[in-house]
């Protein structure tokens, strides 16, 4: 049976197996946890818990019932580990652990970007009034009264000349670029050679780096600590065609049968950080490969908000500054022929 291509939301994802784990961890079997849900739920998540419930009834296993009902890849994986050796509950509060990481890590990003992303758009707009309806009013008037325009004046009428002229092509390119983007990208041959291409950018290189790596340690991890063997956790990972990390994830696998180990396989990725392969390397040492993953993860994805935060704060006063010296310059190079023949009158 194929799984529905429309997964389910991670918020949706992320109250049912707390809910459901909680519930286990009381003392509730599976049914009578799920029947419990179904009573308590409401809307979508209601629809969802009713055909879990009606599943598993039937005898279905929960990661099979979890596939039906478009649950995510890494959590059938530790699911479906869990129907075969136990643990359920704790495999439950894992998967769900990881989905609030998902959501808090999308949140802070979406937090970021939203004061930053609002101004831009203002400015588009403010933009597109003076072009429709300032400059036309003070051309006129420059032409009645045959004025002569300085030169900052002259400079100021021909940028909001050429951006009527190509600023709807200009942003009709790139939006078509942006749309090419995002199509090749679903591509993995095309995703990788791009990810090629942006790892020569410094700044870049970091940041999908660490972002990759956040992916790598947390869902290796998270499955480690379900008891998926190391081995099997990857091929799992693998089978996410999609993913350029389920990918390498595959490779790694491959190598892991060639008889190196995973700090040695992970040696030289240039997808990864450069201290991954140290730091499996002490976690397997210590015997606490799974946990010592997870808080890695966790590491790197604090290290990225507070790092990006920091720096998309400058965005702020840095737009701020530009629009107040645009302003008191488009101010003072539209009222200056005015002043002069004000004066001259």
């Amino acid at each position: 049976m194929q799984r529905k291509n429309r997964l389910l939301s991670l918020y949706v994802q992320e109250h049912l197996l707390t809910q459901l784990s909680q519930l286990l961890e009381q003392g509730y079997s599976l049914n009578q946890g799920l029947k419990i849900l179904v009573a308590s739920s409401r809307g979508r998540v209601k629809q969802v818990v009713h055909q879990l419930e009606a599943l598993v009834s039937n005898g279905r296993p929960l990661s099979e019932a979890f596939e039906r009902c478009a649950f995510s890849h890494d959590v059938l994986v530790m699911v479906a580990q869990a129907d075969l050796h136990g643990h359920l509950s704790q495999a439950l509060m894992k998967a769900s652990e990881w989905k609030r990481r998902q959501i808090r890590f999308r949140a802070e990003l979406r937090k970021a970007v939203t004061y930053p992303a609002i101004l831009f758009v203002l400015m588009i707009i403010i933009l597109f009034l003076l072009i429709q309806f300032v400059i036309p009013q003070f051309l006129f008037l420059f032409h009645t009264y045959d004025l002569t325009m300085p030169k900052s004046t002259q400079l100021i009428l021909a940028f909001f000349y050429g951006l009527g002229q190509y600023g709807p092509l200009f942003i009709g390119l790139i939006l078509l670029s942006l749309l090419s983007v995002l199509l090749l990208y679903k591509n993995i041959v095309w995703q990788e050679r791009l990810i090629a291409l942006l790892l020569h950018i410094p700044g870049l290189k970091t940041m999908i780096q660490t972002m990759m790596t956040i992916m790598f340690c947390s869902q290796l991890g998270y499955m480690l600590y379900a008891h998926v063997s190391l081995y099997q956790a990857l091929l799992k990972m693998g089978q996410n065609s999609r993913s350029l990390v389920g990918k390498r994830a595959q490779v790694i696998a491959d190598q892991l049968l060639l008889g190196q180990g995973l700090s040695t396989a992970v040696e030289g990725e240039k997808l990864f950080v450069a201290e991954l392969s140290q730091v499996i390397y002490f976690a397997e040492k210590n015997g606490q490969l799974g946990h010592q993953l997870i808080q890695y993860g966790h590491y790197l994805e604090s290290f990225m908000v507070d790092r990006w935060l920091a720096r998309l704060k400058w965005i702020e006063p840095i737009l701020l500054t530009v629009v107040g010296v645009a302003t008191a310059y488009l101010f003072v190079a539209l009222f200056m022929p005015v002043f002069q023949l004000l004066e001259a009158m």
